[in-house]
């Protein structure tokens, strides 16, 4: 028969350290408990990114949990030991039971410096002891430590900038360009994997300069910020090579230019490795189309061992569908006109992007709905499935190459759209073809869509009207 300390290996929960603990802000010991620092949010400002973690605290003290966490805890216990559990405070105190919880919360610390590495030192202020803390990220993983790799990738391309130019010094300003680093980047690799050839078995791996226009595009904003102020490279070819990067970033607004943007000749020139510097203005064209690329940067030491990730395009297959699903709604020439000014036009005209903050607010003005992915409700949820629920709140997800997270984000802020209609008297409604009659032409019948991912790829139109016609109808004038 199990013993009440074998019932009790396995952790409780997991719970939100917000929710769980009196005081948010005690996690001294709780990163002690963890040994794991979990990821560093992206964040404009350096020394204020919150570094999220998982672990597993060891509850001794009841004092430290919040009424809401304390009951949660009591009805765990008495699940997990019937009436054994219903003790609370003997079985917290008795020194043969560890009583365990799986936590996930903020480490409220500041990283201080980033070594030779890019690993960043996170020192930590224990209140009651007193004592300073520090905590060193040792690695970096693809799914748990997504937002560090973005937050490190801006300052190796940093330090790749600063590498070359004080390389090269005697290269005046205003040949430093975009064109100039990236090939000095391939020179400086080069160099040192030949040195590298004694050892064996080692087989470099050939850099792209595709990759490394995509390092520059991806943080070129960023970058401009840090290197034009010292003055150390061309401004007015950076300035330009950062507008480039926002046109080819930023959402298409109509069906032909996204065509051309996604054509196989735009996609050629990203492929040509082989440039010959025998006409400039070939060269400046190559240099614009190369520009702002998509690809990822991912590397888990210096920039010489560089190992690429090609993130998912943001108008690939799962996005150009969702895109789809939006324009679908629009329906401006079937709908009457005054059904169309009580609909905000966000609604049917406008894609949502997903929040950098993290928080998404509903876009129509009188409306306070909003969407926090750090504290998703259960009203968030609504209609969603039990398994991406949990995958939602595990926050185990990365927005810059997770297309999963953005489709169950359209789907959340896409139910949302139709709750609005719902009570605006508003219903959306598509023609869809059932099949073909004795004459072999198609037969068109209309059907209501409730939710997302309702619209099929053989719907011919949709348009918007009144849920009960006979309360909109215009009165008439009576002939006297």
């Amino acid at each position: 028969m199990a013993t009440i300390a074998d019932k009790l290996k396995d952790p409780f929960g997991p719970y939100r350290v917000a929710d769980l603990l009196r005081d948010r802000r005690a996690l001294g010991k709780l990163a002690k408990s963890s040994g794991i620092l979990d990821r560093i949010d992206d964040k404009e400002a350096r020394d204020k990114a919150p570094v999220y973690f998982k672990g597993i605290l060891e509850v001794s003290d009841p004092r430290w949990l919040s009424e809401d966490g304390e009951s949660w805890l009591r009805q765990d216990l008495i699940n997990c030991l019937g009436k054994a559990g219903t003790d609370f405070d003997r079985i917290l105190h008795h020194q043969d039971y560890n009583v365990r919880v799986a936590v996930i919360g903020v480490l409220f610390g500041e990283p201080n410096g980033l070594e030779t590495t890019g690993i960043p030192r996170i020192i930590t202020h224990d209140e009651k002891s007193n004592e300073m803390n520090e905590f060193i990220i040792n690695s970096i993983n693809v799914h748990s430590y997504a937002l560090s790799r973005e937050y490190l990738s801006k300052f190796r391309a940093l330090r790749i900038i600063l590498d070359i130019v004080d390389k090269r010094r005697e290269v005046p300003v205003q040949r430093r360009t975009p064109r100039w680093l990236v090939a000095e980047y391939i020179k400086l690799n080069s160099g040192r994997f030949e040195a590298q050839n004694e050892i064996a078995n080692y087989i470099p791996r050939h850099v792209h300069r595709a990759e490394i226009y995509a390092l520059f595009g991806r943080h070129s904003l960023w970058l401009l910020g840090k290197i034009t102020k010292k003055k150390l490279v061309n401004k007015c070819t950076w300035e330009r090579f950062y507008k480039e990067v926002e046109v080819r970033c930023a959402a298409v607004p109509s069906k032909k230019a996204r065509e051309r943007n996604d054509c196989d000749e735009l996609e050629r020139l990203w492929d040509d490795d082989d440039i010959t510097p025998a006409d400039d203005e070939t060269l400046a064209v190559d240099e614009r189309k190369r520009e702002g690329s998509e690809l990822e940067y991912v590397s888990d030491g210096g920039y010489e061992e560089t190992y690429m990730h090609v993130a998912e395009r943001q108008r690939g297959p799962i996005l150009s569908f969702v895109t789809k699903r939006f324009r679908s709604q629009a329906g401006d020439k079937l709908t009457d006109t005054a059904v169309k000014g009580v609909i905000p036009k966000a609604f049917y005209h406008q894609q949502p992007i997903f929040p950098t903050d993290y928080v998404w607010y509903c876009s129509d003005q009188t409306c306070s709905y909003s969407i926090n992915f750090h504290c998703l409700t259960d009203k968030n949820l609504y209609g969603i499935n039990d398994s991406d629920k949990a995958y939602l709140r595990s926050m185990c997800w990365n927005p810059a190459c997770d297309s999963r997270l953005i489709v169950l984000f359209h789907d959340m802020v896409e139910l949302h759209y139709y709750r609005h209609l719902e009570k605006i008297g508003v219903r959306h409604v598509v023609c869809r073809p059932i099949g073909k009659d004795v004459f072999g032409q198609s037969v068109i019948e209309d059907q209501v869509l409730t939710g997302p991912r309702q619209f099929k790829s053989e719907d011919v139109d949709s348009k918007f009207e009144w849920t009960k016609p006979k309360n909109h109808r215009p009165a008439f004038c009576k002939i006297l």
